[in-house]
């Protein structure tokens, strides 16, 4: 990435994940099961409900990052900003009014939050990636900033981390089934 920065820009970043998004959609079409033909009584309305809903966080979370981006340099008077921003709330307030009027749209999910494990994977995840994403970004500007180096070189700095990581992560798997889960994790 850092080579891509260097010499494209930052915004070419984003451009880097339509591929692998593509990739994964058709090994996704490809490699997994297709559900049953009828759905079952009661799923195909909460189905088509999720997917609106994810639809619309989706456009709402868009529509807030634009106004961060464009109100800084255009001012919050531009037109653009102030319908992304307005898309940004109404979308939210939709979701949440929808989340209020359906007492239980899918209770699977809130069975999975009551459960001590999966509640922490979640939360160890969650702080986990906080921690990595910060070491990650704050080190990147100080080897930038402080010591000068082009952002390929700051992002060379990270090969022996991302390497280990791809190393290690195949054998994961047998040392938890050797040792446990707990023991690995820590």
């Amino acid at each position: 990435s850092g080579v891509v920065t260097q010499h494209l820009g930052w915004a070419w970043l984003f451009v880097m994940n339509v591929p692998l998004g593509v990739a994964s959609f058709v090994v996704g079409a490809l490699a997994l099961p297709s559900g049953p033909s009828r759905p079952q009584q009661g799923t195909h309305g909460v189905a088509e409900g999720l997917h609106r809903h994810i639809a619309l966080a989706c456009l709402s979370i868009a529509s807030f990052v634009y106004c961060l981006i464009q109100a800084p340099s255009t001012g919050l008077g531009e037109p653009s900003v102030i319908v992304s921003g307005i898309a940004a709330v109404s979308g939210a307030i939709v979701l949440v009014c929808k989340k209020r009027s359906r007492r239980s749209s899918s209770p699977a999910v809130g069975q999975l939050l009551r459960a001590r494990p999966f509640a922490g994977g979640l939360i160890t995840q969650l702080l986990w990636g906080l921690g990595v994403t910060g070491v990650y970004f704050y080190t990147s500007q100080f080897l930038q900033s402080a010591l000068h180096l082009s952002p390929t070189e700051a992002g060379l700095t990270f090969t022996p981390v991302v390497s280990a990581l791809f190393l290690t992560a195949p054998f994961v798997s047998v040392m938890a089934k050797r040792w446990g889960d707990g023991h690995v994790a820590a």
